[in-house]
């Protein structure tokens, strides 16, 4: 686990963590900036992911019940 918090290269915020290593490549560590709510990987590329790309939508059951009837 690195040691030093890395700012974000998306909105510049010092409020990131840590998350795992990419891939398992200690060159690639992934870190999730709570400021933007995105992950970024340090040293990769910068892709447009729209926020909550990541994130399950919740299955409303009402809504689906509804739907078979």
């Amino acid at each position: 686990k690195p040691d030093k918090i890395l700012p974000c290269p998306r909105c510049n915020s010092m409020d990131t963590k840590f998350c795992y290593y990419n891939n398992y490549n200690v060159n690639q560590p992934r870190h999730f900036c709570k400021n933007c709510q995105r992950y970024w990987t340090a040293g990769g590329t910068m892709r447009n992911v729209p926020v909550g790309a990541g994130r399950r939508k919740s299955k409303n059951s009402s809504l689906h019940y509804r739907h078979l009837l």
